[in-house]
């Protein structure tokens, strides 16, 4: 636990020290001026449509199969896909709307090699916060319940490119790309922050990791202010979920036993 909270407290300095190290942060360097008010109403009813899937969860866990796996990459890709198309009816393109052609792209995915290590031990520590009231984030987790049992190569595989690529790329196009920038255009940097963050904690549906996801989403989101570009944060994301992937699949003897 020592080592833990001395790793959350120099990441706290590391992010205050690239904070401080961004003269546009206060401002912001994330794209949000393109947006119209219809983006504003359209991002609101989907705030509504995650909100309201919070309460439709009826708690029940089933277990997810390959065919799931599949279904789920599916179901991103044509999110990916309507999003792209939104933003390109906007007579944007996502290179433009999400900085995904930056002018330093090394120094964008290098901090999110930076970001999720300075990111890590705040939401490892909220974890173990939360799991001290009795609550355990991975116990509500589907997928982490389907990696721990017999999988074939092919489950290995749908999972990697599900959780690795597919819902990276998808997920910080929704939230930190699009609703982040439309809420930070009309509601201010601050409350685009909190709002997108506590979303894309909601649409989660693990109750008990809720808070450490909301730690996580803030990470994202300071990353993408600091370059300007979305491929920090879904860096991040990508290494956040391989990780828990690497431990589960090929080093198992070092989950601690509970």
């Amino acid at each position: 636990m020592f080592v833990l909270i001395a790793w959350c407290i120099a990441g706290l300095a590391g992010w205050w020290w690239l904070l401080r190290r961004t003269p546009r942060f206060p401002g912001g360097q994330a794209p949000a001026g393109e947006w119209h008010v219809g983006d504003a109403i359209f991002a609101a009813a989907l705030a509504l449509y995650f909100i309201f899937g919070i309460f439709a969860d009826d708690g029940k866990r089933i277990a997810i199969t390959q065919e799931d796996i599949r279904g789920g990459i599916l179901a991103y890709l044509i999110i990916f896909a309507l999003f792209s198309a939104l933003v390109f009816a906007r007579g944007q393109t996502p290179q433009r709307a999400f900085g995904l052609a930056p002018a330093q792209p090394w120094r964008a995915l290098a901090l999110g090699f930076v970001g999720i290590v300075l990111t890590y031990p705040l939401v490892q520590l909220t974890e173990q916060i939360v799991s001290h009231f009795g609550y355990s984030a991975s116990d509500g987790d589907e997928m982490v319940q389907f990696l721990r049992g017999r999988l074939s190569a092919s489950d290995t595989a749908w999972t990697v490119v599900l959780a690795v690529v597919v819902a990276p790329l998808t997920e910080e196009l929704v939230f930190r790309g699009y609703l982040y920038g439309v809420t930070k255009k009309y509601g201010g940097r601050v409350a685009a922050m909190f709002t997108s963050a506590l979303l894309f904690a909601a649409v989660h549906h693990n109750l008990p990791a809720m808070p450490a996801l909301v730690i996580l989403a803030i990470g994202f989101t300071l990353a993408y202010e600091i370059t300007g570009s979305l491929w920090t944060p879904i860096v991040m994301h990508m290494l956040f979920n391989l990780a828990p992937l690497v431990i589960i699949l090929w080093f198992p003897e070092w989950i601690p036993k509970s």
